[in-house]
């Protein structure tokens, strides 16, 4: 992979050169993500609403599992579940024990809706727009040597939900006592210092003042989270904050072990990588920064190959060719871009970029037609 920058005489179009100078700062922002919310119901052989089931969801990667029970309407709810793939077991009173074996729950910032038939024997989990206070906790109907240890998590859950209701009205203060609150419940559970973690990250980018104290207290509670369960969410979140306070190569890092441990749901943090590998080219001479830009456009490749995709990765992707283009250096191509910034509106035509995608499609058309320019030869 060559980093060596040609002399490129063609003049770009002045909106093509102003995109590129941007290049040269700050602009990316890589992504933090949480885990998801569930909520639910469950219905028996027959039809009816299934009362005071035991649901047991363990993850297939790392046998790591959370149970929740249904009430009397077979109704349920989880708010904290990792981005995995999950067995299913269902437990009921004089029933024979139910599994699904295998079944996807993806990260959403929406809750997800998962319905389970034992009529029809299926699993289903689709996205839902559901109000916070909605999130509740149930007694649990069935006793189990574990009954201690769900009394714990039921008082960890109830902290938490309070904590992510105070964190969406912006009351951090009372977000962070109800975090705490959970961590005093058990030390030893990973879940309540990261919601320390992400409660200190959310304040602190709003905060000037105190924000990078802020931010490194969130990485400290992150490596907390993850020194008692490491998982792909901690590691890419972590990520995120070592990139607010601009440490572009411990935020790299954090973002290849996310991968690493959850390449199934890994589209969002190609994403991050891409992102913070392009931040991390713009404090080098360009001769040393080409490279990290072709590593950044694999990885928005990548991002944009995901299912679903994530959109924002083909602009990124558009400007990585771009400038790659510009230095006439392997990965770079002015039409490539252009199909990616296209690609991109497809996908979202009222998104953040949209406005300034529109204006490179544009800027490259003019640039194609009134320079008769063809695409540099790797």
């Amino acid at each position: 992979m060559s980093g060596v920058c040609r002399t490129h005489s063609t003049v770009l179009p002045p909106q093509i050169g102003l995109f590129l100078a941007l290049l040269l700062s700050p602009v990316l922002v890589s992504a933090g993500i949480w885990l998801s919310s569930i909520t639910g119901s469950c219905v028996g052989e027959n039809g009816k609403p299934m009362a005071g089931a035991l649901l047991r969801f363990t993850d297939s990667a790392n046998g790591h599992h959370f149970e929740v029970t249904t009430d009397s309407n077979g109704k349920f709810a989880y708010i904290a579940v990792e981005p995995a793939r999950y067995r299913l077991q269902v437990y009921r009173a004089r029933h024979q024990q139910v599994t699904f074996p295998d079944f996807f729950l993806e990260w959403s910032h929406q809750p997800l809706l998962i319905e389970i038939n034992l009529q029809k024997n299926t699993v289903a989990v689709t996205r839902q727009v559901i109000l916070a206070e909605s999130f509740g906790t149930e007694e649990p109907a069935l006793a189990t040597p574990e009954d201690k240890d769900v009394a714990k998590a039921r008082a960890i859950n109830a902290q938490l939900a309070a904590a992510k209701a105070y964190l969406e009205a912006g009351d951090w203060d009372r977000a962070l006592s109800a975090a705490k609150a959970a961590t005093e419940i058990d030390p030893n559970r990973d879940l309540p210092w990261a919601w320390l973690a992400n409660i200190d990250c959310d304040e602190g980018a709003h905060s000037p003042t105190t924000g990078t104290s802020l931010l490194e207290r969130c990485v400290q509670n992150y490596q907390y989270a993850i020194a008692l369960t490491p998982n792909a969410t901690y590691y890419n979140n972590l990520g995120v904050a070592y990139s607010s306070l601009k440490d572009w190569k411990n935020a790299a890092s954090n973002f290849r072990a996310a991968i690493q441990l959850n390449p199934e749901h890994a589209g969002l943090y190609h994403q991050n990588l891409g992102a913070a590998l392009m931040n991390l080219a713009q404090a080098l001479p360009n001769t040393e920064a080409l490279p990290s830009v072709q590593t950044a456009l694999s990885e928005f490749s990548l991002a944009a190959a995901a299912t679903p995709p994530v959109s924002e990765a083909y602009y990124w992707l558009g400007l990585c060719q771009l400038r790659l283009a510009a230095a006439e250096v392997p990965g770079g191509s002015y039409k490539l871009a252009g199909e990616s910034f296209r690609r991109y509106l497809q996908l979202a035509p009222g998104g953040q970029y949209a406005e300034q995608a529109r204006t490179m499609v544009a800027g490259l058309q003019d640039f194609a037609v009134g320079a008769g320019h063809s695409d540099p030869k790797p």
